[in-house]
């Protein structure tokens, strides 16, 4: 319901998202933001102080009133006394998540307090070379389990992590073992907690997440969550540790920031993405291709111009289809549509494949896009959900399935997929990526155009020429090629001596409309149009 009104991203201020239905987000283009950085210090800070105040046995131990005075001394003081206090010097820390920011976090401010820190984390391997100076060892779960004195929780609540903390892994846990979750509550199996508590196995536990929340009182229910929060050893507080005025300040500077960036309006050398959890398989590799190719090989404004291409395409094709007889889709029964697609890139672009394979899979989009819109298919529900074109939905909805391969051949990239509606569709999009120094002999007769229009030496970068086929038993239809360059937030469409200028910027506007805006030097671009 909330998508036609327009809604596109949903920011959970803080970590933990699951009370967002991050499949059902990304099923109508919604992306999941989560902000976890906001709040490191605080939930860091806060689990310290529980690890604390289990070993201090605070709140037990406070005075509500002078006539309390003895009464608190013996039970801290006698031979058996039921509160126990104890130093952290000396015992033992387990931390599972140890490469959680939070968990890393508290492992190095408890060893200041003397404690030994062994570490588990269910999704890296870690070996025991080249530790940081606070962790003393990783470990598997169970040898984390039985060495530690503390155990605190900062794992993220998957089907993998559920009940990681169980009446197996508690029955493993060393006696007198203390327990503190500031995570998700999910995470420990809460009757299995309480049965631990109840025979002693567990000396205490510090619980601020649930597996339910919020906790609603009621007489008939829930006499698990009473019991254990009345239980004496057990400190409970509702959700507290992301809080705290520094943290509200901090999230809320870091969620404005990432909807700027997203939306274009600052530098487009940080594009958003840190907080995305709900990406799509092509939207992980994007993310993972700007930071670790695009960001340290490409200037910014060859970053711009990359995010720019698949725009261009779509308003290209959209341009040639428009020209197309539209008869020849309508009346055919079997169809193929071939893209062609010939652009200039840089050097490091054509010696990655992780780049190239994002590209070609935001091209066949953006033709898949443009075809949607020219036969007006409504039964395709993801593609119709794109009612525009922008590289922020392409990197969230669930798209078909595409196979892409290399054409030896032909030395173009090959994307393919099939629409089950009808008419029945099958669609190529070959793409073939050149650099400026490509053999010229060879791209004249690719490009068809003058040898003026290129410079003899090399080509000019982001040159690029588009063209269409349609083909079925009955007809076969082929475009014109078009043929255009790049150039800063214009994109110049060369038709003999006549060039056309389109303002690229402006991505919701009539795609098929030319404008003679000037170039502009602002290096931000959106990922989304709202």
């Amino acid at each position: 319901m909330a998508c036609k009104f327009g809604l596109r991203i949903i920011v959970r201020t803080g970590g933990n998202v699951d009370a967002i239905d991050c499949i059902t987000a990304q099923e109508h283009g919604i992306l999941v933001i989560n902000a976890p950085y906001g709040n490191i210090i605080s939930t860091t800070e806060y689990t310290c102080g529980l690890i604390l105040a289990l070993a201090k046995h605070i709140p037990h131990i406070l005075l509500n009133s002078s006539s309390e005075w003895f009464n608190i001394k013996k039970k801290s003081t006698e031979r058996n006394a039921t509160f126990l206090i104890t130093e952290l010097s000396g015992r033992t820390l387990g931390i599972i998540g140890i490469n959680n920011e939070i968990g890393s976090a508290v492992g190095q401010r408890m060893k200041v307090f003397g404690m030994r820190i062994i570490g588990y984390d269910p999704n890296h391997n870690f070996d025991n070379t080249n530790l940081p100076d606070w962790l003393d060892a990783v470990m598997e779960l169970d040898n984390v389990l039985s060495e530690s004195n503390y155990l605190t929780l900062h794992v993220n609540l998957t089907p993998e992590t559920k009940h990681l903390i169980n009446s197996r892994t508690l029955s493993i846990c060393s006696p007198g073992i203390r327990i503190i979750n500031c995570s998700s509550g999910g995470i420990i199996d809460e009757m299995a907690l309480l049965e631990a508590l109840e025979s002693g196995h567990c000396c205490g536990a510090a619980l601020d997440v649930f597996e339910n929340e919020p906790l609603i009182h009621s007489s008939s229910s829930n006499c698990i969550m009473d019991k254990l929060l009345q239980h004496p050893n057990v400190i409970a507080s509702p959700h507290l540790n992301e809080i705290s005025c520094e943290a509200q300040i901090r999230t809320a500077i870091h969620t404005s920031r990432l909807l700027l960036l997203i939306n274009g309006k600052l530098s487009n050398w940080d594009l958003g993405l840190e907080g995305a959890v709900n990406l799509n398989k092509l939207g992980k590799l994007f993310h993972h291709v700007i930071k670790t190719n695009w960001f340290k090989c490409l200037s910014s404004n060859d970053i711009k111009n990359l995010l720019q291409l698949p725009y261009i395409i779509h308003l290209l094709m959209s341009k040639l289809l428009s020209d197309m007889d539209k008869n020849i889709l309508n009346n055919s029964i079997n169809y193929t549509v071939t893209y062609r697609i010939s652009v200039v890139v840089p050097q490091c672009i054509i010696d990655c494949h992780q780049s190239k394979s994002v590209l070609c899979n935001l091209f066949a989009i953006s033709c898949q896009l443009a075809m949607h819109k020219h036969c007006t298919i409504s039964s395709d529900n993801i593609i119709h959900q794109m009612n525009h074109f922008d590289i922020l939905s392409c990197l969230i909805y669930p798209h078909y399935v595409r196979t892409s391969n290399f054409n030896q051949l032909t030395n173009a990239y090959e994307v393919n997929w099939s629409c089950t509606i009808h008419p029945f569709i099958n669609s190529s999009c070959s793409i073939t990526f050149l650099s400026p120094q490509s053999t010229l002999n060879t791209i004249e007769k690719l490009f068809e155009i003058h040898c003026t229009t290129i410079n003899q030496k090399s080509l000019t970068l982001w040159l690029l020429n588009v063209n269409i086929c349609i083909s079925s038993v009955h007809s076969l239809s082929t475009s014109q090629c078009l043929i255009g360059i790049l150039k800063d937030s214009g994109f110049y469409l060369l038709n003999g001596n006549n060039i056309t200028n389109y303002d690229v910027n402006n991505t919701s506007s009539d795609t098929n409309t030319p404008t003679s805006n000037s170039d502009t030097s602002d290096d931000s671009v959106p990922l989304i149009t709202l």
